[in-house]
């Protein structure tokens, strides 16, 4: 990771316009010479940035791009709020694509989310003022439905 970047990054962040007030804690893969479609890894529940540093390298090596992998709302060092519905993490990973969008000079990310990252991401793909942003979605190990509380 480039420090010098991380640093320019914190700086650009703390003045962006998000959609969301949350800030998502995260790791950055690649540089800014890096060419393509940034990439973005949502984890799971209770999942964290750590858990992307193996894949997050490679990827970015490989793809050539830039590899961001995030925290949710109430997860690691991003913001705590008293509620983490879907609706809400997707708006926060509305505000932190457009931070992606901004200092990358990209129109679009690859987004891709992992169980409960991967229920977030969906929310936000059939989302329709959200859609545009995102060129490709990956998710991984989530079931599309809900489930209704059942009570004994």
């Amino acid at each position: 990771m480039n420090s010098g970047f991380l640093k320019f990054a914190k700086r650009l962040s703390s003045t962006s316009n998000c959609a969301s007030s949350m800030m998502l804690a995260n790791l950055t893969f690649g540089n800014m010479r890096s060419s393509g479609t940034p990439l973005i890894l949502v984890p799971g529940l209770f999942g964290t940035k750590e858990n992307w540093i193996r894949v997050g390298k490679e990827l970015s090596q490989r793809l050539g791009c830039m590899v961001f992998a995030v925290e949710n709302r109430n997860h690691g060092g991003s913001s705590m709020a008293p509620s983490m519905s879907y609706p809400e993490m997707a708006e926060d990973l509305v505000g932190f694509i457009d931070w992606v969008r901004k200092i990358t000079g990209e129109e679009q990310v690859n987004l891709h989310g992992h169980s409960m990252g991967g229920k977030t991401v969906t929310q936000l793909a059939t989302t329709p003022e959200y859609a545009a942003r995102i060129k490709n979605l990956i998710v991984e190990d989530m079931s599309p439905l809900g489930y209704p509380l059942k009570r004994a």
